[in-house]
């Protein structure tokens, strides 16, 4: 069986305990991963590992991505696994063996899951006896959904498997036709081979091998005729479409939507986004299932869902709680319009769930990562543009200005997403995500991030545009007594041969390099944010009670005054931030305090203004939209 899923091996005595071992040994050779596992006081013996407290819960964990053999009663077996039983599809092959060796049973999944074949590579290995109960095994009979496992086939219609099945079974014909060439039943399966599609309707049931595009073969009219579908695993995109009811966890709504998803052959990472009625655009489980995933949640307006075409399963009570009469497929079609429906409503843990194929290029993605006052007038200039926008920052702090300032989300194309990542981290974010355009706005002083973009966006060949901060005047203008350095490190050097007290205002990340001056903790007062990271850091640092203040700006020229007198402070340390990042108060402050301004300069980069990346933004839509008018007059 190809893609062999792990086995963990149970056993409870110690002649269960040698039985395992030997079935682990002879399943390791034959290409299984194996693990051993017995009890607490018998662990340590051959490499067996000793089960947790709960094991029940431990197997709830594994479910689906190992498989399980018991060595021991089946009644132990069955109390283990009986809350994470679902669905034949998804479930984890489960058996169960007697502690002699003599017999070996397939419980769970014996043909999707691979029980059965389990059992019978078992059995010859060790000299057991296979104990077969499934009806196709015991009649050695033909089982469509064993060929279409063994074919990486999928079955468009679980009830209908189970109506060829028992056709099978009493002896009716079966016609077979197959539209791929490398794909035929053996000869002594007992279905009527058909030259044609068509030739199925001679038969009562028939299956019909097609490739994924159904062009020449709707589904859901085949299934009414009595044939089955299976067509290869999709090998797209998709976008999930979700409705559920207020309140539902994240960890449920997740288990839900990956057994629909393996049902496809898919995985999370084939999702690139999630899609539900406006009602739900705050419902905390599907927005932190979507940031978990690093993809957009879509919402729409009632009205609009009523408005997409194509036969759509509805029912009166959704209509009459929602006023549309299904969400969750409608949603996931006016999501990606045009795309192909892998799954249609379906109902999942009371989770109703949909896929569609997410057809690239509907709309431009722009990446923007920032959390500074640039970033933030940038997202809200993308607002009134038709693009997916996705605003990066690296702090909880930055997704607070950003909400702040109106630009929280408001529907699926403008969002948020908080956290640090690296350059490989970017670059697997950008690619998954489709990403067109990045716009760089994140702190001047921030070297090593746009270091990771620019690498990112290179390896990718994505474009990158670098947003700069607009210059202050110098303060040098202003009569300021200043010293200009070219890194923090120099200004400690220099502070290491003056005297006087020093209010550093260089973030808490810098806080470290101060430490280098001997008599800091009396000598230095540091200005943070207020938020527990800053001030934990700056605690670790050594500063605390009055030598730590936080506090949150923008900072005034009388608040910096104040400051400077509060810390008695003969130098006042920055980085040349511009006015964004309050240069200029500081600057005048010290003008008017006699202070002298330590200013670590800005690093010399190539790049636009706001301004200046905004027009340049106007104009590469403008060109889109041409583009894709052209394309819409050729079609029609």
């Amino acid at each position: 069986m190809d893609n062999k899923k792990a086995i963990a091996i149970f056993s409870f005595t110690r002649t269960a305990n040698e039985l395992n071992v030997r079935v682990r040994e002879e399943l390791s050779g034959r290409g299984y991963i194996c693990e051993g596992y017995t009890a607490a006081r018998l662990a340590g013996c051959s490499g067996l590992k000793a089960l947790g407290m709960d094991t029940r819960a431990w197997i709830g964990q594994q479910w689906g991505k190992k498989d399980f053999l018991f060595i021991g009663a089946a009644g132990i077996a069955v109390r283990y696994i009986a809350p994470w039983v679902r669905d034949k599809y998804t479930d984890s092959a489960v058996l169960v063996m007697d502690e002699k060796g003599e017999y070996i049973v397939p419980l769970l999944s014996g043909h999707m899951g691979g029980a059965v074949e389990i059992a019978r590579t078992v059995a010859a290995a060790v000299h057991a006896a296979a104990v077969l109960t499934t009806a196709t095994d015991v009649q050695g009979r033909f089982a469509v959904d064993v060929f279409a496992r063994d074919n990486h086939l999928r079955v468009t219609d679980r009830k209908l498997v189970t109506r060829i099945t028992a056709a099978v079974l009493e002896g009716e014909p079966v016609g077979f036709y197959s539209g791929l060439p490398d794909v035929d039943v053996p000869k002594e399966s007992g279905l009527i081979r058909c030259e044609s599609f068509g030739g199925l309707a001679d038969h009562t049931y028939g299956i019909a091998v097609m490739a994924a595009k159904r062009d020449a073969c709707p589904v859901r009219e085949a299934e009414q005729a009595g044939i089955l579908v299976l067509e290869p695993f999709a090998d797209c995109k998709v976008v999930a479409g979700i409705g559920c009811r207020k309140g539902t966890p994240m960890g449920q709504i997740k288990a839900a939507l990956v057994e629909v998803l393996a049902e496809q052959g898919l995985g999370t990472g084939d999702v690139t986004g999630l899609a539900s009625i406006d009602l739900k655009k705050e419902e905390a489980g599907i927005y932190e299932l979507a940031e978990e995933l690093g993809v957009p949640f879509h919402t729409y307006p009632a009205s609009e869902l009523r408005e997409v075409p194509g036969k759509i399963e509805g029912s009166d009570f959704v209509s009459k709680v929602t006023g549309v009469d299904n969400v969750c497929e409608r949603a996931a079609r006016r999501c990606s319009p045009g795309g192909r429906v892998l799954q249609s409503k379906r109902i999942v843990d009371g989770i109703t769930l949909a896929l569609v194929e997410a057809i690239a290029g509907e709309r431009p993605r722009v990446l923007l990562f920032g959390g500074t006052t640039e970033s933030i007038a940038l997202f809200q200039f993308l607002q009134g543009f038709d693009l997916d926008v996705i605003l990066s920052v690296a702090t909880e702090y930055g997704m607070e200005r950003a909400k702040e300032s109106g630009t929280a989300k408001e529907d699926g194309r403008m969002r948020i997403i908080c956290g640090r990542m690296g350059r490989e981290e970017i670059l697997a974010f950008a690619e998954k995500n489709d990403v067109e355009l990045v716009i760089d706005a994140t702190h001047p002083f921030a070297r090593e991030v746009t270091a990771n973009i620019r690498w990112a966006c290179r390896k990718s060949s994505i474009e990158y545009i670098r947003c700069l901060r607009e210059e202050t005047d110098s303060p040098r203008e202003t009569a300021v007594q200043a010293v200009y350095v070219d890194s923090v490190e120099e200004a400690v050097a220099y502070l290491k041969s003056v005297k006087g007290n020093i209010l550093i205002t260089t973030g808490s990340k810098e806080l470290g390099k101060f430490c280098e001056l001997p008599d800091y903790r009396t000598r230095c007062y540091a200005r943070v944010l207020s938020v527990p990271d800053s001030v934990r850091a700056g605690v670790a640092c050594g500063f605390a009670g009055r030598n730590l203040i936080a506090m949150q700006g923008p900072f005034s020229e009388e608040m910096n005054i104040a400051m400077i007198h509060y810390a008695d402070a003969s130098f006042l340390v920055t980085k040349e931030s511009g006015d964004a990042g309050g240069m200029r108060e500081k600057a005048e402050a010290c003008r008017k305090t006699g202070t002298t301004l330590v200013a670590v300069r800005r690093p010399d980069e190539t790049g636009g203004s706001v301004k200046a990346v905004c027009a340049y933004i106007n104009q590469k839509y403008q060109q889109y939209k041409q583009s894709k008018r052209k394309r819409a007059a050729g079609e029609s």
